[in-house]
């Protein structure tokens, strides 16, 4: 059952990649992606979205 996950991170500014682990015991899913060289300037907000796609079990990553 999808749902809503909100966790606030404090990142110093820089460019780094960005890696994402998800691990779905119930699903036997085990997926690590990163998304490469993305710019966190200072005081800029930023949000990870992360879609799940049930019939292909597949994550899409979406960094806004």
């Amino acid at each position: 059952m999808p749902h809503a996950i909100n966790v606030i991170t404090k990142l110093a500014a820089r460019n780094a990649d960005v890696q994402i682990w998800v691990d779905v015991p119930s699903l036997s899913i085990k997926e690590q992606h990163t998304l490469a060289r993305q710019n966190f300037p200072p005081g800029a907000a930023r949000q990870l979205v992360v879609t799940f796609d049930n019939a292909s079990k597949q994550f899409n990553y979406q960094l806004n």
